[in-house]
This record gives C-alpha cells, structure tokens and sequence, in this order.
C-alpha cells in the first residue's frame, strides 16, 4: 500500500478508537452517521475511486432552474450492456419516446473568425440541467449540456448534500453524466447535438454491445476533430438505433453534417454551404417526415440571409425566434473561439459563458 494511503489507514483507525469513546456520550444515530462516513472515506481510499468523490464535490449550482456545473474527472466506459438488460436505445437510462417534442439547430460556419453553431432543447416537464467539463485520459477534453432527468434527478432536493454519506449516494448516479450529453463541443472545435426525429424500419436487430443515442454524442466529442472522423467512427462501430434520432455536426474547418440512421442504413446530409440546420424531420427520408418544419425554414431563411455569417448574439437572437414553450435551454457553441453561452428556460436576459482551450 503506498506510504500516503498507510498514512490515511492510520488516521482512520485512530478516527475509529475516538468513535469508541464517543459512544458513551453522544447521541446513537450520531455515531452511526459518524461510522459509516469512516466507513465510506476507507473504502474510497482502498478502491481508489477517490476522483469519483472529487467529481461529485465539484457540483455548483448557477441558477435556480436549476442550472449546475460538475467537472468529472477520469475515465467511463462508452460501451453499454445488452439492450435487453437496459433499454434497447442502448442508454442506460431510459431516453423520452418520440412524442412531438422538438428541437432547432443550425451551424452559421461563414466566418472562420466566427463560426457559431446554436442549439434549442425543447422537452416538456422538469428538466434541470447540467453543464459537464471532461477531460478524459483516452480522449479530448470537452465542455457538453446534460438533462438530468435521464439521471433520476426528477427533484432539486434530490442534489441537496446532508452528510458525506447522503451527498455521495444522493449524487452517485452524476457518475453517468458524462454518457448522456444532448449536445457539446471538444477542444478541436468539434460540435453535435443529439435531435428527436421519428422511428423509422432499424432494419436489423441490435448488436451486442454499443453506444447508446446520447453515448454517441459522447464518442464523438471524447474521439473526433472534425466531421470526416466522426462519420468515420460512427461507420467503425456500426451504430444501430431502434429509436428516431438524428444528430447536426460541424467542425472549425467550416464542415458539416447530418447523420441519420434509416432502415439500418447510416444517411448523411451534406449542403455544401457554410451552414445547416436541422429540427425534428427525417432530412435523408424522401417525404421527410416528422415536425419542426416551419422552424427549419425560419433557420433556413436566416442563415441564407446571412450567408453562413452570424455573431453569437445573431445566433442567440435565432434561437430565441424558434423557442417554444417547451425549451429547456438555448446555447450558442462559438467554434472558433471554443466557448458556449447558455440560455435556460427562455430567460434570454441572463447568459452563461464558458470556455474551452483552443487547441
């Protein structure tokens, strides 16, 4: 055992001899609290899952949305267990059926000084959200947008720290963070967002092991620079959904993508413009089925005004015009200077910015 962690084992066993002679003067339920904290610190040292517990302590909560920031430190795994042991989204948490709730984003890559990407998540219900810093050892660091409902977290109170012990078990599912992200960007400027679209013929069963609709947008952001080799990695793991989904990519050299998964087949959308926008239709489906129509040409009609040229309060202002009742969140991803402005709930007078390092 390394001489720091011996030295830690003493400390708690001295803690243990001084939890005996508390027993005589303080209150029981006290000293079980008290136990099972000791109890939990030297489990954490043997395991070594100490940076887990460093993750969760770095939870801060920005607006009363609510609105949370975490910075998650180490690894996770992408690969998800067998469809039926889980969902057969291949998420291990279950992701919202197609039910009409939509979505709008556009990329605006006109401006190498400027190129901006904004993205609207419309869900109805509670959905308090999370912004995830990563920088994991096998991959690129990167900064997402997570909706923690997935997570189980239906209550603010759930968040809520009493004990060490209450804060780690209360907060321990945050750990899956980092596999459910609807949209984000790395530090090569890579941006994608994850879009409901409706359920098409998959075509084929699922295979045994593979990254689920959010864990996809995971993949891409931990492993690619730009939409060449996020096309590329979703080709190598043979994606395969049996839920609509569909996904906006773009990258800081001006490129972008959407890719959809019909009749088992991998489709990708390419405009040859320097922007693209999408919504809740199928774009590679002939009759392109599905909603969100009529916002798609509003973020049509714009960026071709514009000719793929907006600043980010151009970018904002967009969103704004294709907000709904349901938007949980507007961010504006700058690719060029890798940073992301978020917006919650349509509270369009107060923004949030945060920074990655430029590669």
């Amino acid at each position: 055992m390394p001489q720091a962690d011996r030295q830690a084992m003493r400390c708690l066993v001295k803690g243990g001899k001084g939890l005996a002679r508390l027993f005589k003067t303080a209150p029981s339920r006290l000293l079980i609290i008290a136990a099972l904290e000791a109890g939990l610190l030297a489990v954490l040292l043997i395991s070594g899952i100490g940076s887990r517990l460093r993750s969760l302590m770095t939870l801060k909560k920005l607006d009363r949305y609510p609105f949370y920031t975490m910075t998650y430190y180490g690894g996770y795994r992408l690969l998800e267990p067998r469809p039926e042991e889980t969902d057969r989204a291949g998420s291990a948490v279950k992701p919202e059926s197609y039910t009409g709730d939509g979505c709008s984003c556009f990329a605006a890559l006109g401006d190498r000084e400027e190129m901006v990407y904004g993205r609207n998540l419309d869900l109805s219900g509670y959905h308090p959200a999370l912004l995830l810093y990563t920088d994991p050892p096998d991959g690129y660091a990167s900064v997402s947008m997570v909706e923690l409902g997935v997570l189980g977290f239906a209550e603010e109170a759930s968040l809520k720290p009493k004990s060490l012990v209450s804060f780690y078990f209360n907060r321990l599912k945050l750990l899956n963070a980092p596999l459910v992200p609807r949209d984000g960007i790395n530090q090569w400027g890579l941006v994608v967002s994850t879009l409901n679209a409706p359920q098409d013929d998959p075509g084929k069963p699922a295979w045994e092991k593979y990254p689920g609709r959010w864990a996809v947008t995971r993949l891409l952001l931990d492993k690619a620079r730009d939409v060449d080799e996020a096309i590329n990695l979703l080709t190598e793991w043979d994606i395969y959904f049996n839920s609509g989904v569909h996904y906006l990519i773009a990258d800081s050299s001006g490129n972008s993508a959407v890719v959809e998964f019909i009749g088992g087949r991998m489709t990708v959308t390419r405009t040859g413009l320097p922007w693209q926008a999408a919504a809740n239709f199928l774009l590679g489906h002939p009759e392109r089925p599905g909603t969100g129509h009529q916002r798609f040409e509003l973020m049509e009609e714009v960026l071709r005004e514009k000719r793929g040229i907006m600043t980010e309060e151009e970018a904002m202002e967009l969103l704004k015009d294709v907000s709904q009742d349901s938007t949980c969140w507007s961010v504006v991803y700058n690719i060029s200077r890798r940073s992301a402005t978020v917006v919650l709930g349509r509270n369009y007078w107060r923004r949030y910015r945060f920074n990655l390092p430029v590669n």
